[in-house]
């Protein structure tokens, strides 16, 4: 008899964990269709703290608190949902999709190569997306053609990568031209060239000729211009060095001068983009400035948060140095635009700048 009363009453406790379980995963998935992620990870934290041991709670548990935009909470709850199935295969391919897109690209280095030989698309669109950030842009092709021929056609995101390492790795020559007219009255035209050429990381090359012309009253004066740079890709730190060096002549002084300008860049929490830079370069702004070939310092400061799918910002800070009569100019300027509204193939996109 006791033994029976026993069992009743585990069947009965079983039946109500299994109905809590249940109830509590509907529950914080509709929360989370609603976008209400920081109200369904308070209700999951609630029930792991009274299940501690519910594997598929715990790791719905991080899956939300990453969509809650909270990583280390998510970082710290999958490793918890680890420690108690460190065999589940699933999970820790989860684990590893979270860590790429998280951008901790040295932790998930070292997790791909338990992954290189997977079929799931997920997956191996995360390994692209690995290699494009550590500039393995050969490898993340590779990966990407293999996921086309299982999972046709490619994600939006997966798409934007394989154009962006395209649009790095193929040689190009454009050619651009634009027009000015102020109420100096100055008229400029200013047609050029330009030439890039990728090899690899430490070598990517670009090469600029322009001829600007301006056209005051009845004077004519044009500058030929050259210019040669090349990037210094550090992917794995998620930074870049860039320097060019070129000559500038003066047809009108028949006098020639160099130019030159290096550039730091570095990429933090996969959206924040900060740029540093310094150059000398030629001032043709005004109608007196073309007189005599004019070259100033410009320091320059960016910080940005750049995410297509989200909202875009930009501000930067800028001084100029003329050392002809030692005069500083200083300008601040900033730019705001909209998450994308997509209407079919059209995206629009709102934005403010001052």
């Amino acid at each position: 008899m006791k033994t029976a009363l026993l069992c009743f009453y585990l069947i009965i406790g079983f039946i109500n964990y299994a109905q809590t379980f249940v109830g509590t995963l509907a529950y914080a998935n509709q929360l989370n269709s609603m976008k209400q992620f920081k109200s369904a990870k308070q209700y999951l934290k609630k029930y792991c703290h009274e299940y501690p041991k519910d594997l598929n709670a715990l790791w719905l548990l991080a899956r939300t608190s990453y969509w809650a935009k909270d990583v280390k909470d998510a970082d710290f709850f999958y490793n918890e949902a680890i420690k108690l199935d460190s065999a589940n295969v699933s999970l820790k391919q989860d684990y590893f999709i979270f860590v790429v897109n998280s951008g901790n690209i040295k932790k998930a280095h070292a997790l791909s190569y338990e992954f290189e030989d997977s079929e799931d698309p997920s997956l191996l669109s995360a390994l692209a997306k690995l290699n494009y950030y550590i500039g393995n842009y050969t490898k993340a092709l590779r990966i990407l053609k293999k996921v086309n021929a299982i999972a046709s056609p490619l994600s939006k995101e997966t798409k934007e990568i394989k154009d962006n390492i395209l649009n790095v790795i193929s040689p190009s020559i454009k050619l651009q031209t634009f027009f000015q007219k102020d109420d100096q009255p100055l008229k400029q035209i200013n047609p050029g060239i330009e030439g890039k050429f990728y090899k690899n990381a430490l070598l990517s090359l670009t090469l600029n000729y322009s001829n600007p012309y301006f056209s005051r009253d009845k004077d004519n004066i044009n500058f030929s211009i050259f210019t040669i740079g090349n990037k210094f890709n550090f992917h794995k730190r998620r930074s870049a060095i860039s320097f060019d060096i070129g000559g500038i002549h003066s047809y009108w002084e028949k006098k020639s001068d160099y130019s030159y300008s290096i550039e730091l860049s570095k990429l933090f929490l996969n959206h924040l983009e900060t740029n540093l830079r310094y150059g000398k370069q030629p001032y043709f702004f005004t109608r007196n400035s073309l007189n005599n070939l004019l070259l100033y310092n410009q320091y320059s400061f960016q910080l940005g948060w750049n995410n297509t799918s989200a909202w875009t910002s930009n501000a930067s800070f800028v001084v100029n140095e003329f050392l002809s009569d030692n005069n500083y100019v200083y300008s601040l300027s900033t730019w705001l635009l909209t998450p994308p509204l997509n209407l079919k193939k059209v995206e629009f996109k709102g934005g403010y700048a001052l």
